[in-house]
């Protein structure tokens, strides 16, 4: 009988795929030593600073027996689809052969006239990427740089000179592109990592520390300042607005001092952040990090305000307006109250009322949920023992039920906090969870006071993979964090792969086997509503909208790339007017938007392939792949300046002529 020992925990695990419910909203205020944290049905505060680093401790032994949900967890993409062989796009020759000299050198100029910038969700908020460009110069942080040594042969003679063997070399290289005949790299700077540029401030993001340099000089990088992250600190992301720098990182919450917590130092002094600067939800959560964000002078490095809340080391997701940065975590929430509670109400009937008894006695000790459902199990086991064969088959069907509890309560058992805080004082502004996870920073966007945010729920990030339970909400919140509208059970049994929110007009793609693309109307935040949807093959997992009426989607079908061009002048009835299918099984524009470039001037745009890259053109709804390029290049990002478009890759930079489509000029990066 061993095997249905834990019978009701697999019959729930198949149902819920690991996700937990927290029984917030009736819980009595809970006391530890002289501190009472209350729900969030009984306090109006959301978050609450803490008063000393006893409360602090005191919190985190509280959200020690809280269970750390490892079930879900925020991806930040769509799900790679299993690899195909490469092959190659008919008509378009991949051959390093077929490029030519073209008139590059005659049709761009040596002076800068227009040059791209990173494609960012927000305009005038710059994200981190591994290139940046003023238009005089490319600051490229590639990735996988070595120096090669050469190896001496056995018995030759091996001095400490020549014991350097193959050796991992860091670098951002700094690239003069101008005149296209003369480009070459003008120096480099010796580390790399994400890139951020203010002025004549170039900033280097690596997981331990933050460099600026100053590159008045390119020819001459000069260290300016230096962050180094302090221990158990690493770096989450960052955002660039109006000279200041917004950094976001995280620290391993310490049990016995949690604070005062100096996240990061400058030389010797440190930046702290005092007990009373942490916030924390009211309800006890799982609290494995501390969250810091700080304001950062680009050019001098200090550090103007700072603030810190407690969250899940889950993956966060940062999405930053104009006004206010929002940062979503899992939420995770406790499984063993879920069984309990279907125990205590609908599968009342499946258990004796001694088994009951037991059960509300195990809810009531102050241990771990972990702990708890061992206890369970060893009860259920011994229950299980004692039916008769008859009694053992109605428990097993007792599935169905659990099912039907479970899709009545699915919005509470996949949760995600959510937080705002005010960019002009970095003061926590509200607080709050929300049904569902977010994909990917994409998923969130705040126009005139709301926020919208779309979320899956049952979302199949289990053991079983089971999306026959999802559903996809789109939600509008004010400036409190509270609800006003929302949109629920979108593409049942399916979940979000993109989604865009530009001005009034949302857009949203769920899959599991087509591509639904939903279209919203969110002019009145009460009330938004689904105007149109578009049922299609495969998928789209980054949206990039051209102008008010059409739409770029870049995702997959059938393992292979896929580029649709959508029709949204109706948003009744959105139309995918035309479409390009890759040989090509993967490009990074799937999953990062920062590898997609468009110049609209010239209307064509750029992307990434698994090995090359691609160049195409749209006009008057049309779509054509003009270029495809192979040559080894391992292309990861595109910039233009002027008329050129530099194509970098992990060991060199080739220039092709916007107008000719021929390449001009070709660079090392080694």
């Amino acid at each position: 009988m061993a095997s249905k020992s834990v019978l009701v925990l697999a019959l729930l695990v198949i149902v819920i795929g690991g996700w937990a419910i927290a029984d917030r909203y009736t819980q009595s205020p809970k006391q530890i030593g002289d501190v009472v944290f209350f729900d969030r049905e009984k306090t109006p505060e959301e978050v609450q600073a803490f008063t000393s680093a006893d409360e602090f401790r005191q919190y985190l032994a509280a959200a020690h027996n809280v269970r750390s949900n490892n079930y879900y967890q925020f991806t930040g993409a769509a799900p790679k689809a299993a690899i195909d062989e490469l092959g190659t796009n008919s008509g378009v020759s991949m051959d390093s052969d077929s490029y030519t000299l073209g008139s590059a050198e005659q049709s761009i100029t040596d002076s800068v006239g227009r040059s791209s910038t990173t494609n960012v969700q927000t305009e005038g908020i710059d994200e981190p990427d591994i290139v940046k460009t003023n238009g005089e110069n490319i600051f490229y942080s590639p990735e996988n740089n070595y120096i090669m040594f050469e190896r001496p042969m056995m018995g030759s003679g091996i001095t400490e000179d020549s014991k350097q063997t193959n050796e991992y070399s860091a670098k951002t290289n700094v690239i003069d592109p101008l005149p296209i005949n003369n480009i070459n790299i003008a120096a480099n700077i010796p580390e790399q990592g994400d890139l951020l540029l203010d002025g004549n401030i170039l900033m280097v993001l690596t997981y331990d520390h933050i460099t600026g340099y100053d590159v008045t000089d390119p020819k001459a990088p000069k260290e300016s300042w230096k962050l180094n992250f302090t221990e158990k600190t690493s770096y989450t992301t960052a955002r660039l607005k109006d000279h200041h720098l917004f950094l976001v990182t995280n620290t391993s919450n310490n049990q016995t001092t949690p604070c005062p917590l100096s996240p990061l130092k400058r030389g010797e002094d440190a930046v702290v952040i005092e007990c009373t600067g942490i916030y924390h939800p009211m309800e006890i959560v799982p609290s494995d990090i501390t969250y810091s964000v700080m304001n950062v002078n680009p050019t001098t490095g200090a550090v103007a305000d700072q603030v810190g809340f407690v969250g899940s080391e889950s993956n966060a997701i940062l999405y930053m307006s104009t006004d206010n940065l929002y940062i979503a975590y899992a939420h995770p929430t406790d499984l063993f109250k879920f069984i309990y509670e279907f125990f205590s109400t609908d599968g009342k009937d499946l258990v004796s009322a001694d088994i009951l008894e037991q059960m509300k006695k195990i809810n009531s000790y102050d241990i771990s949920e972990s702990s708890k459902i061992n206890e369970m199990g060893t009860i259920m086991e011994d229950y299980m023992d004692s039916l008769t064969e008859e009694e053992k088959n109605r428990f097993e069907d007792g599935e169905e039920r659990i099912q039907t509890y479970f899709d009545k309560r699915k919005r509470e058992l996949e949760t995600s906090g959510l937080t705002r805080i005010a960019l002009d004082t970095l003061d926590i502004a509200a607080s709050t969870t929300i049904a569902g996870s977010p994909l990917n920073q994409f998923s969130m966007d705040e126009y005139e006071g709301h926020l919208r945010i779309a979320t899956t729920v049952g979302s199949g990030r289990n053991d079983f993979g089971d999306l026959s339970h999802s559903a996809n909400d789109l939600y509008v919140l004010n400036e409190q964090l509270e609800t006003v509208g929302q949109v629920q059970d979108l593409g049942l049994g399916e979940r979000v792969y993109s989604a865009r929110f530009i001005g009034d007009i949302g857009y949203l793609v769920t899959f599991r086997q087509t591509d639904p693309l939903y279209v919203f109307d969110l002019s009145d935040p009460k009330y938004p509503r689904k105007t149109g949807e578009l049922k299609i093959p495969g998928y789209s997992s980054y949206l990039h909208p051209i102008n008010d009426t059409l739409l770029i989607g870049v995702g997959k079908e059938d393992q292979q790339v896929k580029v649709s061009l959508f029709d949204v002048s109706d948003k009744t009835n959105p139309k995918e007017i035309a479409q390009q299918k890759l040989e090509d099984y993967w490009s990074e524009a799937i999953d990062n938007h920062h590898a997609f470039l468009l110049d609209d001037e010239k209307k064509l745009f750029f992307m990434p392939g698994s090995t090359g890259g691609y160049i195409f053109l749209y006009d008057n709804n049309t779509l054509a792949l003009k270029k495809s390029l192979s040559e080894n290049l391992q292309a990861k990002r595109a910039v233009y300046i002027n008329d050129a478009l530099y194509i970098l890759g992990t060991q060199k930079m080739i220039v092709i002529d916007e107008n000719t489509l021929e390449k001009s000029a070709e660079l090392s990066l080694q």
